[in-house]
């Protein structure tokens, strides 16, 4: 490229007229890898384009350098360089003129803190900078406040049908468009630290579409307030919102919400309607895009989920081996290490079906230590970890006959089943399993333990009949088998 010819050349170039003109075309053919994804190149050229900068750049061409350094911290980060990006993200910090400027970068801080497991700390950095915006978000609201919010809500979407809001204005403040694209980036993180903050956020993103416009993380808003109707027990009208998200995907300006909303979608909606293993598919296709742009956390993501839905919708369990170690070094490789141990945790549960061992409902084995996994956790504050780790505990526990173990590591998930969290496949499938847990330890009990689990069962049945009425395809069987199973406890023929 002309670029690389002239960049070789550089050190003879003295004018700063010179210099800048070259830093420019580095910025562009910068912009024009990364595009491309290719991350090591585009990375270079930042690079390069921020040593032709002066020492006063920020001064004397501060739009240039403001650029130069956005890109190489977002540039660092497709290329796992954490500590270039660090560095460039303290001198943006630094500098940058105002929250606006400084949006960008942290975007990126969100992204590779989530990335590293450290959700807590992205969830800090997103709050913080959706207060410079001008959006202050309480880490606990109240009930009052939750209930204020949903009926600002409610109030703004009356006479509004799915069409009118798809059809809104174009988004044009820039600030708001910023605190959109900021919760997009931190919306997973947030929904596991703060749960308690989802209605409220959920609220705040709708109503900013609503008053301002579809912006290029609106479908994002659609998403989650779908998903906090489906939280209410209005599954139906949560689903019309996602379908409305997916619409929105297909306008242009979207592009930046696309995968993050197709994958939401499919993880947590898509199942309300149609059978899980519809899910697998376009797990496969989110993988894919992901790759193509260099989305790291999507590609470990989609990977994932891919395998644990493949569990969780009953394919045989070598074939489910099979596929996880194809997927293993991908994953590993992206450094998101979250996804990754979450794979590696239901890669852990098929070995431990599939192989004989001491004991098959302790995680420790090759694929997934749980000792060593809880401390990561615990450090993280990562509840959905610990969703995961201890649903699929009781799974084995209830497999292998321990009912008493399956029925503690039943009452470990209920500490965490919040938010988002008790929206997705995972949730239906717990309500089953314990509720099977409690019932097996029935005969052993004395009549007032007897009268809890009874009384735990039928509180977990009126959730799972929500689901099976919902998606009877994916667990009208489940509330049935409880059923049963009760029935046969209690010596009752029907």
């Amino acid at each position: 490229m002309v670029v690389d010819q002239l960049n070789a050349g550089r050190v003879i170039l003295t004018s700063e007229p010179e210099r800048l003109e070259l830093a420019e075309l580095n910025l562009s053919a910068g912009k024009r890898a990364k595009a491309a994804a290719v991350f090591a190149r585009a990375l270079r050229y930042f690079k390069t384009g921020l040593d032709l900068l002066e020492e006063n750049c920020w001064e004397a061409h501060y739009d240039l350098a403001l650029a130069l350094h956005t890109q190489t911290a977002e540039g660092a980060f497709l290329c796992s360089d954490t500590n270039e990006m660090e560095k460039v993200i303290r001198i943006v910090l630094q500098h940058a003129r105002s929250p606006l400027d400084q949006a960008p970068v942290y975007e990126v801080k969100i992204l590779a803190l989530t990335a590293q497991n450290r959700w807590a700390e992205a969830s800090q950095a997103a709050l913080e900078i959706l207060k410079n915006l001008g959006l202050n978000l309480p880490t606990a609201p109240g009930k009052l406040q939750i209930r204020l919010s949903r009926l600002k809500t409610k109030i703004l979407l009356t006479g509004k049908s799915f069409d009118h809001l798809a059809h809104l204005p174009p988004m044009t403040d820039p600030s708001k468009t910023a605190i959109m694209r900021i919760i997009m980036r931190v919306n997973a993180a947030l929904a596991i630290i703060y749960p308690e903050l989802y209605p409220v956020l959920a609220g705040e993103q709708l109503r900013l579409t609503v008053r301002h416009g579809n912006g290029p993380a609106s479908a994002t808003a659609y998403l989650n307030y779908g998903m906090l109707l489906g939280s209410e027990g209005d599954m139906e009208s949560g689903y019309q919102f996602g379908q409305l998200a997916l619409r929105f995907l297909e306008q242009p300006q979207a592009e930046v919400s696309r995968i993050p909303t197709r994958f939401a979608f499919n993880l947590i909606m898509r199942h309300w309607k149609e059978h899980l293993r519809e899910t697998l598919a376009p797990f496969l296709e989110l993988h894919q895009a992901a790759r193509e742009i260099g989305d790291l956390f999507y590609i470990t993501y989609s990977s994932a989920f891919y395998c644990v839905h493949m569990f969780l919708s009953g394919w045989e369990l070598p074939e489910i081996e099979k596929t996880m170690a194809e997927h293993d070094p991908v994953a590993k490789a992206t450094g998101v290490q979250a996804g990754y141990y979450f794979m590696r945790l239901y890669r852990q549960v098929v070995a431990n079906l599939l192989n004989s061992a001491a004991d098959p409902c302790r995680l420790a084995g090759n694929f997934y230590d749980e000792e060593k996994m809880l401390t990561i956790d615990t450090e993280a504050d990562n509840k959905g970890r610990d969703f995961g780790l201890y649903n699929c505990k009781l799974l084995l526990c209830l497999l292998f006959r321990q009912p008493a173990r399956a029925v503690k590591n039943a009452d470990r998930v209920q500490e965490v089943l919040e938010g988002p969290t008790a929206l997705g496949s995972g949730a239906p499938a717990f309500y089953c399993w314990s509720s099977l847990a409690r019932l097996a330890c029935y005969p052993d009990v004395g009549p007032e333990e007897k009268g809890q689990i009874l009384k735990r069962v039928e509180d977990a049945q009126t959730r799972l009949r929500r689901w099976a009425r919902q998606s009877p395809l994916n667990y009208r069987h489940k509330y049935d088998l409880v059923n049963a199973v009760r029935h046969w406890v209690l010596g009752q023929d029907s």
